[in-house]
């Protein structure tokens, strides 16, 4: 029984004097916990290859052959975007992103006849991640909406006809948008966020007159697809 005692009573003592040789070492900061929970908002800068795929019409056909054109154009245009994220299950979330890219006079693409400027880009995804310990990866997708001009370049001259410089259409190009990305906190509320986003439009058809041996009116249907790199930096609300 004396045996017990006096091994019980050194026991305790190794473990207080454990405890108080570990409590005069400092501890170490714990990495920033980020929640991705809320509302958050950002800005920064895109890198954007925009394609215009036009098909040309004309009426009467006479000297005219219809044909296909596409041309591409690079742009770099400020980006802002909105946001949501909200809990799932486990380290998963779900949220909800738009985004808007200004370009500008920057991402003017030659037409069948004439040119097709993009000025905006606004893309609302629906998106779903999963949590890491420094921030998440995520998919997204959603419509997107590309506002688009297609006009008279100081009377273009195209095979056998004019296109009038003041000839101008401007037309709302539906589509949609799928994303990928991966967000890094540096605090506990701020963060980075890149991503690479792919933008299909539907086609629309864009009219103008032309000046022909027969007279008549040309259209041609044209549909944008996108290509952009986007990094911002963002905060939790």
């Amino acid at each position: 029984m004396k045996k017990l005692t006096t091994l019980s009573a050194a026991i305790v003592l190794g473990m207080s004097m454990a405890g108080a040789s570990y409590a005069g070492h400092p501890e170490t900061p714990p990495a920033p916990q980020p929640t991705h929970l809320g509302f958050y908002a950002g800005a920064g800068g895109a890198f954007s290859s925009m394609t215009a795929d036009s098909d040309f019409i004309a009426n009467p056909v006479q000297n005219i052959t219809a044909f296909h054109r596409s041309d591409t154009e690079n742009s770099f245009a400020p980006l802002l975007q909105l946001g949501y994220w909200a809990n799932w299950a486990n380290n998963w979330v779900w949220g909800a992103k738009l985004m808007y890219q200004y370009h500008g006079d920057k991402a003017d693409m030659f037409t069948s006849y004439a040119l097709a400027r993009i000025q905006h880009e606004l893309d609302g995804l629906f998106t779903i991640g999963k949590q890491f310990h420094h921030g998440l990866a995520y998919l997204g997708a959603g419509p997107a909406l590309l506002p688009t001009k297609v006009f008279g370049e100081n009377g273009l001259f195209t095979a056998n006809f004019r296109v009038p410089a003041s000839s101008t259409q401007s037309k709302n190009l539906w589509g949609a948008s799928v994303q990928g990305g991966i967000s890094y906190f540096l605090t506990n509320t701020l963060f980075l966020d890149f991503s690479y986003t792919f933008t299909q439009t539907m086609s629309k058809q864009f009219d103008a007159p032309i000046s022909t041996q027969a007279g008549g009116t040309a259209s041609e249907d044209v549909s944008i697809s996108s290509q952009t790199l986007a990094l911002s930096l963002n905060a939790i609300l």
